[in-house]
């Protein structure tokens, strides 16, 4: 088998491996890849739009729109008029989904921070 093959199999694998581990993990919390595509989009950008969730996501408005309906029922996301333009709506993380992401990250942080300094000291 020759390198580029390898890499591209490995890849591949890797891809897989990741995609079915997140589908079980977005199943355990009652949401689909979509939906937990659409919470990421909306955590990186604290407030945004369908319109702009569509184009950075590269789905249909409408696509969206049901998502973010979904999400909101179940307590994930709240809309919010938009301040300059009230024919808008903005979407954010719920309070309780934003702690819960930032406790998350903070778990998977320690043992990295605490591996590096371990290694600081030795």
């Amino acid at each position: 088998m020759e390198k580029a093959d390898f890499i591209g199999d490995s890849i591949a694998y890797i891809h897989r491996y990741t995609m079915k581990s997140l589908q079980k993990q977005a199943e355990e919390h009652g949401v689909t890849i979509p939906q937990v595509r659409v919470i990421a989009e909306v955590f990186s950008h604290k407030t945004v739009s369908v319109k702009q969730l569509s184009q950075n996501l590269k789905m249909t408005q409408s696509t969206v729109s049901d998502i973010v309906e979904r999400l909101v029922s179940k307590g994930f996301l709240i809309k919010t008029p938009n301040e300059k333009d009230k024919r808008l709506v903005d979407i954010s993380l719920s309070p309780r989904l934003a702690e819960d992401i930032d406790e998350s990250i903070s778990q998977l942080k320690k043992p990295v921070v605490n591996r590096c300094f371990k290694s600081v000291k030795s």
